[in-house]
């Protein structure tokens, strides 16, 4: 033991726990009424997958009740179907942040700033000290209310967020913005997450504070138990900033949160997402065909195809194979417009022969390099399933590359060829680079969602209300996440989809729930007797069948879903107001609402 008071005691971590273990002595209500006296202790395990709450029974040493603080968003299998797209959006007029904040650090954070909800949504912006006055009077670097940041790092007095890649237990690599706090860090969408993790920190570092202070306004203050390292005398208990670890390499496809009652730190935990097979290899520099095309690379054993063995990108003037057969645009024999190929990029049909004797053909003729356009067979086309992927073995190997498009872009570059147009044409490399969950802000505020949640839901030291089956805590996350997003021109039968980006998923996407999130029955269908829905889904690790209604993501999506409708009727009355921190329109009432309805929430253990 390592300290004691009263009836709480602490004690060492023994090795099985990344903190102290602390115990108290109280009382528990079981399911038939009664009441036992009980020991309330938490280990947080050393690999932070879970937090365990757990309640013995004081006598007999009877496990009453056990319960995790960390809540996994198991997001599935990824559909990624669809390709990323990097084509941002404008920023429609919004004033997310207070003219002035009462301490000037001179700050300054190249982020996603809100509503923009991902890398898909629209571009990076430059926000200058971004703190709100009232809830982070001091600045986000802040920890003592004196003059003059503590931290220069990517760590304040309401978050600190470093990288985990290697999973260890020290604190990981946190960027640093020098003595002007000046975060402004290149990113660049085609390197790996690894190269511009200081882009990445700096988004999740500014996300965790601008929901710390948007729900500031609503009610998650000090007193109610919010997350902060010093609580500047304003009620509840200190020392509770979020450790928020991105590119964490514990999982994939995924993100948690760990909530302990008030005056214990709580953990966020970001992972990377699976990469989408569909890049924008192909990019066509004029005319009315310019752009960038999805597209596949051929295997490997192909001959290292569009990656480092070659200098790339590649660009020349795109031209259609000829090799004098009754199918002259498959390429299946040397090609008797050779002298045309030369020095260009060879675009050929898909056929009867292989598609290492068309690259063969074309190499032979001087190409630079092959586009293989699908036959009109739109079920293996490149953005379809089942993938097609050009095998085959070539000896020596390919020294230019290839890259395999659908039936309709090669179609339509051809159509242009034939009209006697220019099409020139960029290959570039292909880096299939796996997404950052910390760029995704819809992820994000759905983990910071779950604190604000957990930590008012019976109390800021009743960690373990939101453990039943029918718990709504996923619901309001998506709610969230959904109301700090929100445009000026958005309309109640808008879809929405929380996590498209992470998912490798367009705007339009449904993201990681049944159905994407708006007014339209048409569009989402669910009603409180979805809750009742008891299809059989499959079987749980102990051979146990399990239903929809059983899973808490589909039973939050009811209740986002119905949160949604409220929001709109709101606003439909009351207008909407795209100021989060003073706005007193329909989607600002909702806000107040439904913080002020959690202050509410009593305690309803699952035993």
């Amino acid at each position: 033991m390592l300290s004691s008071e009263g009836n709480s005691y602490v004690f060492s971590n023994g090795n099985v726990s990344k903190i102290d273990i602390p115990v108290t002595l109280n009382l528990t209500p079981l399911e038939d009424g009664n009441i036992r006296l009980t020991w309330d202790l938490s280990i947080q395990k050393l690999d932070n997958l879970h937090w365990w709450s757990v309640r013995v029974d004081a006598v007999s040493g009877e496990i009453i009740n056990v319960a995790d603080w960390i809540r996994t968003c198991d997001f599935g299998e990824l559909d990624m179907k669809a390709a990323n797209n990097h084509n941002n959006k404008t920023q429609e007029g919004f004033s997310m942040f207070k003219p002035s904040a009462t301490f000037m650090d001179g700050s300054q954070y190249s982020v996603f700033a809100l509503p923009i909800q991902s890398p898909n949504h629209g571009d990076r912006s430059l926000l200058v000290e971004p703190a709100n006055a009232t809830a982070s009077p001091f600045g986000w670097h802040d920890t003592n209310a004196l003059p003059g940041a503590e931290h220069t790092i990517t760590r304040g007095n309401n978050v600190f967020a470093s990288e985990n890649r290697d999973i260890t237990t020290a604190t990981g690599h946190s960027p640093d913005g020098g003595a002007n706090l000046n975060f402004n860090f290149e990113l660049d969408l085609d390197e790996a997450p690894a190269v511009y993790e200081d882009a990445s920190l700096t988004n999740l570092f500014y996300m965790n504070n601008a929901m710390h202070d948007i729900w500031y306004q609503y009610g998650f203050d000090e007193a109610s138990g919010n997350f902060q390292q010093n609580n500047y005398g304003k009620g509840g208990s200190g020392n509770d900033p979020v450790f928020a670890s991105g590119q964490d390499g514990q999982g994939l496809n995924n993100a948690s949160f760990g909530t302990p009652p008030d005056g214990n730190v709580p953990g966020m935990t970001m992972y990377l997402w699976g990469e989408s097979r569909f890049k924008e290899l192909v990019t066509v520099n004029n005319g009315p065909l310019a752009g960038q095309y999805i597209s596949l690379n051929p295997s490997t054993a192909i001959g290292n195809n569009i990656t480092g063995a070659f200098l790339l990108p590649v660009t020349g003037d795109l031209i259609v194979v000829d090799d004098g057969t009754a199918a002259p645009t498959e390429g299946c024999n040397a090609l008797v417009n050779a002298a045309s190929v030369a020095g260009k990029i060879a675009l050929i049909k898909r056929g009867s022969c292989s598609f290492v004797a068309k690259i063969q053909q074309a190499q032979n003729a001087g190409a630079i390099g092959v586009i293989v356009m699908n036959h009109n067979n739109p079920d293996n086309d490149p953005n379809y399933a089942p993938y097609v992927t050009m095998g085959g073995a070539s000896t020596p190997a390919f020294t230019i590359p290839s890259v395999f498009v659908n039936y309709q872009d090669g179609l339509a570059m051809a159509t242009a060829l034939n009209n006697g147009q220019t099409v020139n044409v960029t290959l570039k490399d292909y880096n299939v680079y796996q997404l950052d969950g910390s760029l995704d802000n819809s992820i994000v505020a759905h983990e910071y969602g779950h604190g604000i949640s957990n930590r008012l839901a019976g109390g800021r030291f009743s960690a373990n209300c939101l453990t039943n089956p029918e718990q709504m805590g996923e619901g309001w996350s998506d709610w969230f996440a959904l109301m700090i997003t929100m445009n000026a021109g958005d309309t109640p039968e808008n879809p929405r989809g929380i996590a498209t980006y992470s998912s490798g998923q367009t705007n339009d996407g449904v993201g990681i729930r049944e159905a994407h999130y708006s007014t339209d029955f048409n569009i989402n269908n669910f009603t409180y007797a979805a809750t009742n829905d008891d299809t059989v889904l499959g079987t749980n690790s102990q051979g146990q069948t399990v239903s929809w209604n059983e899973i808490p993501h589909n039973i939050g999506a009811v209740w986002a879903t119905m949160l949604w409708d409220l929001n709109w009727a709101y606003i439909e009355k009351y207008g909407f107001d795209a100021d989060l921190y003073n706005g007193t329109s329909g989607n600002n009432k909702v806000m107040q609402l439904v913080i002020e309805v959690l202050n509410f929430k009593p305690v309803t253990l699952d035993l």
